[in-house]
């Protein structure tokens, strides 16, 4: 099985949504521990929203579509829940989710995985073995992380319904 790396699309000009002025993603992750919606609203100037949307607290900003997809492939012992976020575009607003990571999964092959201070992930190198039963996870990382990794199943789903805004990146597994 192939695993990839679910990133933003950076081709051409994405449309951004936008929190308030000096927030940050590290400082507000502690304050959603145990809430379900972020507290404010996302804005966006002009454009058209993605199903992967571009924001400027660089999580992951996902449709109902590629949340839908993603719910499908989930076995249940992810300890995955979801962020309710409102982007506001207009006089249009719209329902995005946040997946928020409630464990670390043992997914990694820590042999071939190159680790900085902390064990944070450097490099990852999957273990196809440990991650077999997982479609969609993280790096072990912070409950709020861009590094995410979805199976060939997903994408492939998310490619056969022209889902938009992302792109996928091969992560090295054995």
């Amino acid at each position: 099985m192939k695993y990839y790396y679910l990133s933003w699309d950076n081709r051409g000009n994405a449309t951004i949504a936008k929190a308030p002025p000096g927030t940050l993603g590290i400082e507000l992750a502690p304050k959603l521990q145990d809430r379900n919606e972020l507290p404010f609203e996302l804005l966006v100037d002009k454009g058209e929203l993605l199903d992967y949307q571009p924001n400027t607290i660089a999580w992951p900003l996902m449709s109902d579509k590629l949340k839908n997809i993603l719910t499908y492939y989930l076995t249940g012992s992810e300890s995955l829940s979801w962020v309710n976020a409102r982007v506001v575009t207009g006089d249009k607003s719209v329902n995005y989710y946040i997946p928020r990571f409630d464990k670390s999964l043992d997914v990694l092959d820590t042999t071939k995985t190159i680790f900085a201070g902390n064990n944070f992930v450097v490099k990852a190198c999957i273990s196809i073995e440990k991650a077999s039963r997982y479609s969609y996870f993280s790096l072990p990382d912070l409950p709020f992380t861009s590094r995410i990794i979805v199976s060939e199943k997903i994408k492939d789903c998310v490619t056969l319904n022209n889902l938009t805004g992302m792109r996928f990146e091969l992560v090295a597994a054995r």
